[in-house]
């Protein structure tokens, strides 16, 4: 007891240069034709560079570094390009080597291990997943079957707000929330055929606000940018619990989509008429090409598409 007492001043001092080191051996693998880069600090790379907002500090930098110009989040490669031609390059001549997704930590639990549409790794399954969307989910002829979902929800927002200002008697209205249950019931609508608010809803007021509340809460916590994405080792410290809300939301959802499968499982009549009336078609003569967790990944992409904001980075790499 008396030697180990006597060596535990030494321990983190020891644990921090072991991961310096692990730092400058890998930052110093391929330095052949790399883009410019700003001097960067152990362990964080250039995260001290980047006050927000975001945008202007990566304008900062490119002015004064170039339009391609690499940087290091953390263990992280970066590229950040600021130029149209290079942007083109990008994503024409070189658009395989672009094509694979960063598996940031935060992103495993809420969708399905990296196999949903908009994580998964370049290769067959993303092929396939995307084949399925441009195919059978968002193809010009189903979005135009559809178009007739949109415009019921709009009028029945309409006639709810004509309803409110009756015989002269206007009245404020707070639209932030009225559109925001407007999208919630069109997404519902296209996906289960179902309502969550206003009128003819198709459940009780607690199990919409439930399952928006879940849907808002899970992208509040992607939006949230984590240190844990590029400083891996938090992770070993429990930073903040994310790791757990995101296994908890992430458990949540999809208990709540596999609830949706199955009453829209028991429901379907041979009238396709929602996306999940498609996907379990598809399902019946392909099971294992189309199981439950593919068709909840996909159900994640739809609202994805509408709640979630818009990704933080541009390209992140894995490899130069």
């Amino acid at each position: 007891m008396a030697i180990l007492h006597s060596v535990q001043p030494f321990l983190l001092p020891t644990f921090l240069l072991i991961i310096i080191s692990i730092h400058f051996f890998k930052s110093k693998r391929n330095l052949k034709n790399i883009p410019p880069c700003p001097p960067s600090l152990p362990i964080i790379g250039h995260l001290h560079l980047l006050p927000l907002p975001l945008h202007r500090a990566l304008c900062r930098l490119s002015n004064r570094f170039g339009p391609v110009l690499l940087l290091r989040f953390g263990s992280h490669p970066v590229l950040v390009i600021s130029s149209p031609s290079a942007v083109d390059e990008c994503f024409t001549k070189n658009d395989i080597t672009f094509a694979n997704r960063p598996h940031l930590p935060h992103a495993k639990y809420i969708s399905y291990n990296y196999t949903s549409l908009a994580v998964a790794s370049y290769g067959p399954t993303l092929r396939s997943l995307r084949r399925i969307a441009t195919v059978e989910i968002f193809s010009p002829a189903r979005v135009r079957s559809l178009s007739n979902l949109f415009n019921e929800e709009i009028k029945l927002m309409i006639k709810e707000l004509f309803k409110d200002g009756v015989d002269g008697n206007f009245m404020k209205v707070e639209m932030k929330t009225k559109f925001s249950e407007l999208m919630f019931n069109t997404i519902m609508k296209i996906i289960a055929g179902k309502r969550y608010f206003g009128v003819n809803t198709d459940c009780v007021p607690e199990e919409g606000k439930r399952f928006r509340g879940m849907i808002e809460e899970l992208f509040h916590e992607l939006d949230a940018a984590s240190p844990q994405d590029f400083l891996s080792f938090l992770r070993w410290f429990g930073f903040k619990g994310l790791q757990n809300r995101l296994m908890r939301l992430g458990k949540e959802m999809d208990q709540l989509f596999q609830e949706l499968i199955e009453e829209r499982r028991r429901e379907r009549g041979k009238e396709e008429r929602t996306v999940l009336d498609v996907l379990l078609s598809l399902q019946e003569t392909d099971t294992e090409n189309y199981s439950d967790e593919l068709i909840k990944g996909m159900i994640l992409v739809c609202f994805s598409s509408n709640f979630s904001p818009p990704p933080r980075l541009l390209c992140l790499v894995s490899d130069l």
